[in-house]
């Protein structure tokens, strides 16, 4: 019987999506920056997001390269 190899790419993207919703209200907080709610990211969560590797954002964010720049902008105030 062979086992059936686990996806890479979607292993990734389950443990990129783990790491931000770790973190109380990140998740939610990048779902508004969609909507242009750019306030009120809390230190943790940006710490989180700082934090992810270079291969989580394209991964997460397919074609929306410009949200990292945008989210360490906002995290800086």
């Amino acid at each position: 019987m062979m086992m059936k190899e686990e996806d890479p790419q979607g292993l990734h993207l389950k443990e990129c999506i783990n790491s931000i919703k770790s973190v109380e209200g990140c998740f939610e907080t990048i779902g508004g920056i969609f909507k242009g709610h750019f306030g009120g990211i809390r230190h943790t969560c940006c710490k989180t997001l700082n934090g992810l590797s270079d291969n989580c954002w394209p991964t997460l964010f397919p074609g929306k390269l410009y949200l990292r720049i945008t989210i360490k902008l906002a995290c800086l105030f």
